[in-house]
Formats: structure tokens, C-alpha cells, sequence
């Protein structure tokens, strides 16, 4: 599904590397049909040819925030225009539908402000992919995280993941995480989980 990307226009946004290296921030600051035009309060580095791919994080003043990709296709000063934009991971080879689901779970924030406590969520939607959880806890993005998987595994391995969608909501936040390196048999897991939810909620 395309991405509207009227809904960035006028957003704060930072630009990255494909490996989180900074480039810059801006603002979105117009939309030509699929493309988006940043300024930046100084000059773009060089080095960013036409092509180059960058990882964009666009915020709202509610707190909302996307993360996504798209590659430069001009440069001029302080000026950068992006096309192509789309998720930050690649979603053509999803193979399951996502779920709704109300499952109450725990996660364990980790990186460079990871603590060993865990954070209440309730799951509002799952897939193989990712999920949308809803808490009380504000996070920033590409906060990475750890999914206690009791509630569908007896082995308890958690799943990891990456947060790179916060929607605001009048109760709270809810965030949609991407998991990440899962090992076959896990995955296999939690497909037959979602499957079994798709049933459950289809009769």
C-alpha cells in the first residue's frame, strides 16, 4: 500500500544514513507528487549524490513519528529532495495478514537507555512482521526492544524489535514495532499463533 505523503507536509525530520550515520534535520516543507522536499537550517554535506538512500524520521508536535527511506533525487544548498519513500524494512516479501488482537504482555526496553525492568503493553495488532502495542511509556524512535513471548511459547525466548511508528492517541501512545532476526523456528512459532487468531476471530 502506498504511502500518503501529504501527511508529512510541514514536519519536523531527521535525516540519516542507512547505517544511522546523521546527515541533518529539516523540515518537509513541500510534496511534489511522490517526492518530498527538506530544508535545513545549513548546507547539506557533500557526498549525497542522486541515488543515495536515507533513512528519514518525520515528527509531528503530537509526538507521532514514521520512520522511513527514500533516495535523494536533488541537492542544492540546503535544500534535499527524497523519492520512493516507503518503509525503512521491506514488506514485499510478507507472507501473513496482521491480527487484531487485546493480549496484555511485557517488553524490556534495551540500547543505550535499556532498563531491566519490565514495561506493561497491551498487543493490539500482531504479525510475523511486527505488532502494535499501546502503553503508558513514551518512546522515541528506533528504540529497540524485547517482547516477553509467554503468552504464545513455552520456550520464552523473547523476540526483538525495533519501534519506527508512534501514533498519538487522547489516552496515550500506541507504537508499531518491527521484529527483528528471528530464527526460523520462532518465526514459525508465531505464524501459527497468527493463524490461530485469524480463526478464532473469523467464526
Amino acid at each position: 500500500m502506498a504511502i500518503q505523503l501529504d501527511q508529512f507536509k510541514g514536519l519536523a525530520c531527521e535525516l540519516k544514513q542507512m547505517d544511522n550515520d546523521p546527515v541533518s534535520i529539516g523540515q518537509v516543507i513541500d510534496i511534489n507528487e511522490d517526492i518530498l522536499h527538506i530544508q535545513a537550517p545549513f548546507d547539506f554535506p557533500a557526498g549525497l549524490a542522486e541515488g543515495v538512500r536515507l533513512k528519514l524520521i518525520a515528527t509531528a508536535p503530537d509526538g507521532s513519528f514514521s520512520v522511513l527511506a527514500g533516495s535523494v533525487v536533488s541537492v542544492g544548498g540546503s535544500t534535499l529532495s527524497l523519492r520512493g519513500i516507503n518503509n525503512v524494512k521491506d514488506y514485499s516479501q510478507r507472507r501473513f495478514y496482521r491480527v487484531d488482537v487485546t493480549i496484555p504482555g511485557k517488553i524490556y526496553q534495551e540500547g543505550p537507555f535499556g532498563r531491566p525492568d519490565p514495561i506493561p503493553v497491551v498487543i493490539r495488532n500482531l504479525s510475523v512482521g511486527g505488532m502494535l502495542f499501546r502503553c503508558d511509556k513514551l518512546f522515541i524512535p528506533e528504540t529497540p526492544i524485547r517482547l516477553d513471548t509467554a503468552f504464545f511459547s513455552e520456550e520464552k525466548e523473547d523476540l526483538h524489535a525495533v519501534i519506527l511508528r508512534g501514533q498519538k492517541f487522547e489516552d496515550g501512545m500506541a507504537y508499531g514495532a518491527d521484529f527483528v532476526d528471528l530464527p526460523d523456528w520462532q518465526e514459525d512459532q508465531l505464524a501459527n499463533f497468527v493463524f490461530d487468531m485469524q480463526r478464532r476471530h473469523a467464526r
